[in-house]
């Protein structure tokens, strides 16, 4: 639903002679049909499994983004569980991803409960500054960096948004 108000928002400001503009959404089950169908999406993949990102395969995997300037989601997330995803930083198109989960290991790959519970993370301030290193060196090679803290416990991910963009400064 949102995707599809994001297009039609831009139909509509076309037709009154506006400039379309960048839309950044998560893309779910139907929505997938306006991808080939609206320049103004930029493609961006975010990994669920580790295996796209490790040895040989990951070569293939930054390849085959970079060809058809998919943007990698760069994720934070709980390592060393069977579901981690490796904390992978490449720029595969002009526009980058990066994406914090939190690292709440022992909730991660819990069913059942409440999602939140799953990012209930505060991230410290070495965590961040390791993350902002990479995040300038994604800047400068690309037009633009988005970031998302999806640690949606309470507060937790407009703290650490804060937090981040004093790091940037």
């Amino acid at each position: 639903p949102h995707s599809a108000s994001a297009v039609l928002a831009n139909l509509m400001l076309q037709d009154k002679g506006v400039r379309p503009v960048p839309l950044v959404t998560t893309v779910h089950g139907t929505d997938t049909e306006l991808v080939g169908l609206e320049p103004a999406y930029r493609l961006a993949v975010e990994f669920r499994t580790g295996d796209w990102l490790i040895g040989d395969t990951l070569a293939a995997t930054l390849g085959f983004l970079r060809r058809h300037e998919i943007a990698l989601v760069c994720v934070d997330e709980p390592q060393g569980l069977k579901t981690s995803v490796p904390p992978v930083t490449a720029a595969t198109s002009p526009v980058a991803m990066v994406r914090f989960h939190g690292r709440n290991t022992e909730t991660w790959e819990k069913r059942g409960g409440e999602a939140a519970d799953r990012f209930k993370y505060l991230y410290d301030r070495k965590e961040l500054e390791e993350w902002a290193e990479k995040v300038k060196e994604l800047s400068a090679v690309t037009e633009k960096v988005h970031i998302i803290f999806k640690n949606k416990y309470e507060d937790y991910s407009v703290q650490n948004a804060r937090e981040f963009l004093e790091l940037l400064a």
